[in-house]
């Protein structure tokens, strides 16, 4: 995918969270400047509409979220990050760890692994998750630039 493009692109994210593993799929919009991919799509899920912005690098990844679910998640295995989780049922603030976290960029693909360990604090164990995010070109770029 070139550079200063806009496309059209569907996300397929595979998601473990303590074993148990979901799929989901969603068409958003990608462009990538100066080695920086980002990504928007809407999260339709639990009867809500959760607009969603995802910023890759080499080195980490921030997945934004306003909406039904709200919150910012700093990936980087250079230190802990906090999240603030904000939804209709829940309101808390979890640390996280990143334990991995990988970009492979191809010309029609783009794939991010992150692997990562939700904890309310440096006592407990926490939760152990991992995504896999494959974001794939659908259709020709857009001259415009929408994102």
């Amino acid at each position: 995918m070139e550079e200063k493009q806009v496309y059209s692109v569907r996300l397929t994210l595979l998601s473990t969270l303590d074993g148990e593993s979901t799929r989901s799929e969603y068409i958003g919009e990608y462009k990538q400047s100066d080695g920086k991919h980002t990504i928007v799509y809407t999260d339709y899920s639990g009867n809500t509409i959760t607009k969603v912005g995802i910023e890759a690098t080499e080195n980490a990844m921030l997945i934004h979220r306003v909406g039904g679910y709200e919150g910012d998640m700093l990936f980087t295995t250079e230190s802990d990050t906090k999240l603030n989780y904000d939804s209709f049922y829940l309101n808390h603030e979890f640390r996280l760890h990143t334990t991995g976290y990988e970009l492979d960029v191809q010309s029609e693909r783009l794939t991010i692994y992150v692997r990562y360990v939700l904890a309310d604090d440096l006592k407990e164990p926490g939760i152990t998750c991992s995504q896999k995010i494959i974001i794939t070109k659908k259709e020709e770029a857009k001259n415009e630039e929408s994102i």
